[in-house]
């Protein structure tokens, strides 16, 4: 089972969903700026048709701006808001009272699909977005015969080229980027388990939920037996395979709400929401027994593996230096009795 790193990594989709959703506030009050004027001039001189979908468009986005302000980000809003302004784009390029102009707010709809989109998906809508209006562009307004027409062309489509690649790699890939960063930042390298600056994150996090809560949380902490032994006598990479092995056994043994980090060499730490300390020994008992049968090939070896475990039930506002500090005293006492056996830190 792996663990979603929902400290640092949601805080972080937060502050990208806060800033898409002003910027996607904006695009919408712009687009809807630009159609009011030409929807208003266009009914001056005669209600028609073009009119009536400028004026339904417009009141749509209106109730989409007052959504995105009330709810956020959401991306069946973004569709909404993406598929309108296509449709009042092409009708204010096809208007024969239009101008020419309108080409600078074709970046609208680009920034839309990214402002609402996950990277892959703004880049084949907004390419999309971008030919369409283009060649509606194209039919209206660049007359084939003009002495201007290369130039016209070349500066349509590098245009075009320049908007959808400058917003995908300032926008899309630049959010993707930054997003694996900070989840490379928080993982093990070895077990790809979370480490040791998100397991103090995390534990602070869950400490103030079970206060605000009143819930029970208990903290493990796993050491592998002998463990500089396996080193000293097979090398560092048997090392490695043995550690790989026992993160695997605990991320398949541990439930879903637990959270397990290699917190050091050969320590694993696992935070435990809402359990008692019997419930978390019985949890982390039926772990050491399925390690303590788990047997590593390694070249013409088989190698045996125990832990020691140690348990720390939390107290109301307790310091988690001193939580860790308990555990850490009863996987000690697990090992001085003889190693291969969970504890429990009693005061």
């Amino acid at each position: 089972m792996k663990h979603n790193l929902d400290t640092n990594i949601d805080y972080f989709e937060r502050h990208i969903n806060t800033i898409r959703r002003k910027y996607a506030l904006v695009c919408i009050f712009l687009i809807v700026l630009a159609t009011i004027p030409v929807a208003l001039g266009r009914a001056t001189s005669g209600w028609d048709n073009a009119s009536t979908i400028q004026f339904t468009c417009t009141i749509i986005l209106l109730l989409m701006f007052t959504r995105v302000y009330n709810k956020g980000y959401e991306k069946a809003a973004g569709m909404v808001i993406f598929f309108v302004d296509m449709i009042l784009m092409s009708v204010v390029i096809l208007d024969p009272l239009g101008s020419p102009l309108i080409v600078l707010f074709f970046i609208t709809p680009l920034l839309v699909a990214y402002l609402f989109f996950q990277a892959r998906v703004a880049l084949l809508l907004s390419t999309l977005a971008y030919s369409i209006l283009s060649f509606l562009y194209f039919l209206q307004y660049i007359d084939t015969n003009s002495s201007e027409f290369p130039f016209e062309m070349v500066l349509l489509v590098f245009s075009g080229i320049s908007c959808v690649a400058g917003l995908h790699v300032v926008i899309g890939l630049r959010y993707d980027i930054e997003k694996r960063l900070m989840s490379v930042a928080h993982t093990d390298a070895l077990t790809h388990l979370p480490n040791r600056m998100y397991f103090n994150d995390r534990l602070t996090q869950e400490l103030s939920r079970t206060d605000r809560e009143h819930m029970n949380l208990c903290l493990g902490l796993i050491d592998l037996d002998l463990f500089k032994r396996i080193n000293d006598t097979y090398g560092h990479e048997c090392g490695d395979k043995v550690l790989v092995q026992v993160a695997n056994i605990i991320n398949q043994s541990i439930r879903e709400q637990d959270i397990a980090c290699r917190v050091g060499g050969e320590e694993i730490a696992i935070i435990m929401p809402n359990v008692t300390a019997a419930e978390a020994i019985n949890i982390l008992e039926r772990l050491r027994q399925e390690i303590q049968h788990t047997t590593i090939r390694w070249n013409k070896h088989t190698i045996n593996l125990t832990i020691s475990v140690g348990i720390a039930e939390y107290s109301p506002n307790q310091d988690k230096l001193q939580l860790y500090s308990e555990a850490d005293s009863a996987m000690y006492k697990a090992k001085k009795n003889g190693r291969n056996q969970v504890a429990c830190y009693e005061p």
